[in-house]
């Protein structure tokens, strides 16, 4: 009987920790629900932004460089990350219209910079402002007048 009992308490202890760690994971990479339409896009810029960044990362690790496009718009990285295969497609900004993503890109082949609009704002960036997303490590202020950094 106490056998069973000790058992039967192990097992209670391990469903409870399932349960509890379940709920910790849950609370990780959770996005707080946007409050405005201005704040949905400015999420969905954001994942669309880390998307692209991830691309140029590995195309940069397997090239050595980041595809060279003075004062460009981010429609101008197809030939390199959708047809080198790093993107399915490039992401269009929410409200960009035609043809471009409305993503200004410049880049040496060393470094690179990105200008993503942010209609909501927050965390250093005003409504309707933009901010910069750079190559990692990099802290120049050779892009578009040192916007500020995108907190992303």
């Amino acid at each position: 009987m106490r056998r069973l009992l000790l058992a039967l308490g192990a097992l209670a202890i391990v469903v409870a920790s399932f349960f509890v760690t379940l709920q910790i994971l849950n609370s990780y990479d959770t996005p707080p629900v946007p409050a405005t339409p201005a704040e949905a896009r400015d999420a969905m810029r954001v994942q669309q932004i880390r998307a692209i960044r991830a691309a140029l990362e590995k195309y940069k690790s397997d090239r050595g460089k980041y595809p060279e496009l003075p004062e460009n718009d981010a429609i101008d990285l197809q030939r390199d990350l959708v047809g080198g295969g790093y993107l399915a497609e490039i992401p269009k900004d929410p409200v960009s219209a035609g043809s471009k993503s409305g993503y200004p890109y410049s880049s040496n082949g060393k470094t690179y910079g990105m200008m993503v609009p942010m209609e909501a704002g927050g965390r250093g960036i005003p409504a309707g402002g933009a901010c910069l997303v750079r190559a990692k490590g990099d802290h120049s202020t050779a892009f578009w007048n040192n916007p500020p950094e995108c907190p992303f």
